[in-house]
């Protein structure tokens, strides 16, 4: 099972898909696609075959073959208390799992991989009711994204469009786009930064000053940098399919390219052999000869001529490497399944499988101890790090870095990264990057000592030679600028570093009460109101809730005011700007009519940035470490593979397992993302929804209307999601596709279609509809660069109101996880409030009527009064998508062709240490 043979799977597919959705570019009719069922049966069928293959090989990071130890179900069905307090995190170590599983350890949070006794039976899960701290701020929860200060200390806080807050500790320094890997110079003066966004550079930071002395551009640079023994010289890897390079190091610190390796293949993990003779590079997958097979490895070049010296095939895909002082080995893992290897340089022979560790969960970096004797491995969809025994090849222990010391209790989302080790070996530093915290770990107690608050995203993090600084890089620094957005994801995200002087233990225990308290943020649990009134439909755990059937309505990629924009002056109170609608009422007449007549969130921001990640939040809680790094790479070969593969799956599962393991009814109709293995797909996904999965080949009033067919007469699953695309406006000027505005308003119609089909069905008086974005990257946005509409549509939701409270994915899924009595899945629902303030306590049965569609079905060619020429359609031939979410600058395509402006909307200046007060 190797990583070509996945992704090749992942494109047979597409390709099915397509067929069942055949032509892909027609004018959406439903006589102009494939009418044969025999036909559209065996495309079905290939798809799904396809689907499957994708699962079982991985894609981009797969597994080896072997058989995975399913750990046994819990059965309790109580409820837990879990107090948040700084001295309960990572104080116990995790058992250490079977070493033939491969499946995660008995985690009762875990989903229902590793709790399935057989096909469609799973074991219900005990509820854990969490108590979080007091807020040590006093912030107005209505506050959106950005930089304020707050009333009760006067202290400068970051605002995070998922609700969280930023207090980064030390000197703070701008960077470039989305820095991954940081290291020292030995003179510790200097800082050396690897930049993977859009602007891919390595670039020198001068620390006193506080300023970059030199931008090095390159084709690609990923992450890893390392010195040479004599300091002479700096190793950097390109990342897959990306050559890596030697600079030379002039006396002033300043950098020169010297060579280029793996030119044809790429490293992920790359340092030198400790003679300077060799250096060694972590293959995703390669040839070590022309015509030979291409596997997953670790090659070793002559350090000099840049031939390949040595080589040897492994059995999972490898990510870092570490590299023993003698030079006698090599050690590797592999970002998924957590395999770790040694290879012995000596020999250079392929390491079997049964001499493998199994974390058990996805890894991704190593640190190795100066003697070599204890090997440092973080588990970043686990939440541990793992202490391996190199002389006894075994694993000792793993560090628990989750919520709560009660192993197993908690959920996940710290997502522990890259890690560095003190000169002295007695601290292990580890970037957390879903905390936005380096945990500082004692390593002979093999316990927590405490944290350091850090900017957004830490990915990066190293501490000089006298084990007295640490530098850590934030690859999303602290967020978007106001009303930023023209497709390019990376221009947006500006890194920062932090330089921080290491703390007395005191110190780190203080900071690691602020990160919790910052996780909890702005509005999370016990820090939004409860109406006595909806305390009953939204009850505490172990409670029950007359809401029985949940139902995730999923739409595409739209911002706040490009839709709802011209709502400012219609609707009391609202935050909207007329000047970035591109979809006004004219195209979204029911999205419109929603807004008013059900609960409207104008303060509501999506954690996802591009679909890969935002299906992931939307359906898991959260997006991979995998996914949240390498869809940047999209366009150096690396393949992301939605949430589906095993290297880009979350560690816990998603909530359609989540939801099956309390013994409750899922169905997905249309969305690929969530589904897990062969079951998933046959059980779960809904083989006669029109499409499949996410297709926009086929209108999405079609599937409105076979779901409205679909229901008649059954019971709602207790959990769904719907997916309805068309509003992705995959195909931007594309004379043969419908209009951009065409699509939307097939999308809008479809909506109504739904809504009005559910609130008929007998069991409307139980169900709640979240109709949100999966992201919100084409369009602009007054407010925040996330912002995004969400509708709260039920029997039980106020009518007519604007709720104003700052929410994001993590409330949705609380707010799913009360009224269906499930345990929370990840940290980001786990520490949100429920969406309190749309509900009420008396229900409301009227049923919905949708609006008709106001704009008709029209090609782009067709169009008219269009202000837009035919220099739209040959730039959409440029960027035109290679896969379903792959179009950029389809924003500023939009933007260009409904206003006639070259130039994107607005901009503002901005600074991530501008005074809050905006007046520097």
């Amino acid at each position: 099972m190797r990583p070509k043979r996945g992704i090749a799977a992942l494109r047979l597919a597409s390709v099915a898909e397509g067929l069942h959705n055949w032509p892909p570019c027609s004018p959406r009719s439903p006589d102009t696609r494939m009418n044969s069922p025999a036909l559209a049966a065996i495309a079905r069928w290939l798809a799904l075959y396809a689907w499957t293959v994708v699962f079982a090989l991985g894609c981009g990071n797969s597994a080896p073959t072997a058989a995975a130890t399913p750990a046994s179900a819990s059965t309790a069905d109580t409820v837990a208390e879990v107090a948040i307090t700084a001295d309960s995190v990572g104080e116990t170590a995790l058992p250490e799992p079977a070493d033939t599983a491969l499946g995660p350890p008995d985690f009762l949070f875990a989903g229902p991989a590793d709790t399935q006794t057989k096909a469609g039976e799973y074991a219900k899960k005990p509820s854990v009711a969490i108590i979080a701290p007091p807020s040590r701020f006093a912030l107005d929860p209505t506050l959106p994204p950005g930089l304020t200060k707050d009333p009760k200390t006067g202290q400068q806080v970051w605002v995070l469009p998922n609700g969280r807050l930023l207090t980064p500790a030390g000197k703070q320094v701008f960077l470039g786009a989305y820095p991954m890997g940081v290291t020292f110079h030995p003179n510790g003066a200097l800082a050396y930064v690897a930049n993977a966004g859009k602007a891919k550079a390595v670039q020198v930071v001068d620390l006193a000053a506080g300023t970059v002395i030199q931008t090095v551009n390159e084709v690609f640079v990923y992450r890893w940098l390392t010195f040479s023994a004599d300091t002479k010289y700096l190793y950097a890897s390109g990342g897959p399919q990306s050559p890596a390079f030697r600079y030379a190091v002039a006396a002033n610190g300043k950098l020169s390219k010297d060579k280029t390796y793996a030119k044809e293949y790429g490293c992920h993990g790359f340092a030198p052999s400790p003679d300077g003779k060799g250096v060694y590079c972590a293959v995703l997958t390669g040839k070590v000869t022309p015509g030979s097979k291409s596997q997953p490895a670790l090659w070793r070049f002559n350090s000099e001529t840049g031939e390949l010296a040595s080589a040897a095939i492994l059995q999972a895909a490898p990510y870092d490497i570490a590299v023993a002082p003698d030079g006698k080995s090599v050690y590797t893992v592999s970002w998924a399944p957590g395999l770790i290897q040694r290879v012995d340089t000596a020999t250079w022979a392929d390491p079997p499988l049964e001499q493998a560790l199994h974390l058990g969960f996805n890894a991704q970096s190593l640190a190795l101890a100066a003697d070599g004797k204890r090997l440092y491995a973080s588990s970043v969809e686990g939440d541990f790090v793992a202490i391996i025994d190199t002389h006894n090849w075994g694993i000792l222990t793993k560090i628990s870095l989750n919520l709560s010391n009660l192993v197993g209790m908690a959920p996940q989302g710290r997502d522990p990264g890259w890690m560095a080790l003190s000169p002295t070996g007695s601290r292990l530093y580890v970037a957390c990057a879903m905390s936005n915290e380096i945990v500082a770990i004692d390593t002979k107690s093999a316990s927590v000592v405490g944290s350091v608050p850090v900017g957004w995203y830490p990915s990066g993090v190293a501490v000089d030679s006298t084990g007295a600084k640490l530098v850590v890089v934030n690859a999303k620094g602290t967020g978007f600028p106001k009303g930023w957005q023209d497709g390019s994801l990376d221009e947006g995200y500006m890194g920062t570093l932090s330089l921080i002087d290491v703390p007395a233990d005191p110190q780190l225990k203080v900071w690691q009460a602020e990160v919790l308290d910052n996780m909890v943020g702005l509005t999370g649990i016990g820090r939004v109101p409860v109406p006595a009134d909806v305390q009953p439909v939204l009850p505490e755990a172990g409670g029950s809730s007359p809401i029985k059937h949940v139902i995730y309505l999923m739409r595409e990629n739209k911002t706040f005011d490009v839709q709802l924009g011209d709502l400012a002056g219609e609707i009391t109170g609202i935050t909207a700007d007329p000047k970035y609608t591109l979809f006004g009422e004219e195209y979204t007449p029911n999205l419109h009519k929603l807004a008013k007549e059900y609960c409207l969130l104008d303060n509501f921001y999506t954690d996802g940035d591009y679909s890969a990640t935002g299906h992931s939040y939307a359906t898991a809680g959260k997006a991979s470490d995998y996914i949240e790094k390498h869809y940047r790479l999209g366009d150096k070969g690396a393949e992301v593979t939605w949430g589906v593969g095993a290297s880009s799956r979350p560690g816990r599962g998603n909530f359609f397992q989540q939801v099956l393991a309390h013994g409750l009814t899922v169905r997905s109709y249309g969305e690929i993302v969530g589904m897990w293995d062969a079951f998933s797909l046959t059980q779960v996904l809904h083989q006669e929804y029109p499409g499949l999965v996410f297709s926009m080949s086929v209108p999405d009033i079609d599937k409105a209307k076979w779901f409205a067919q679909e229901i008649k007469g059954k019971d709602l699953p207790n959990f769904a999601v719907l997916s309805v695309p068309a509003n992705h406006t995959c195909c931007g000027g594309d004379p043969q596709w419908p209009s951009p505005k065409s699509m939307v308003a097939d999308n809008d119609e479809a909506t109504g279609v739904i809504i009005e089909a559910i609130s008929l069905h007998k069991d409307w008086t139980s169900t709640v509809v979240f109709i949100f974005e999966d992201d919100p990257q084409d369009g602009g946005d007054s407010v925040a660069y996330h912002r995004s509409p969400l509708i709260v549509v039920s029997p039980w939701a106020k009518r007519g109101h604007l709720n104003k409270t700052h929410h994001a994915f993590g409330a949705i899924h609380a707010t799913m996880e009360r009224a269906l009595a499930i345990t929370p899945l990840t940290e980001l629902d786990a520490l949100a409030a429920p969406i309190y303030g749309c509900f009420v306590g008396k229900a409301d049965t009227t049923a919905y009527q949708h609006a008709p569609r106001l704009y008709a079905n029209t090609l782009n060619k067709d169009e008219k009064n269009k202000k837009w020429t035919k220099k739209i359609a040959a730039q959409w031939a440029q960027i035109g998508p290679k896969t379903f979410d792959d179009a950029p600058g389809l924003g500023r395509l939009l933007w260009e062709m409904y206003t006639g402006k070259v130039a994107p909307w607005p901009l503002v200046r901005y600074s991530p240490f501008d005074d809050a007060d905006g007046d520097d």
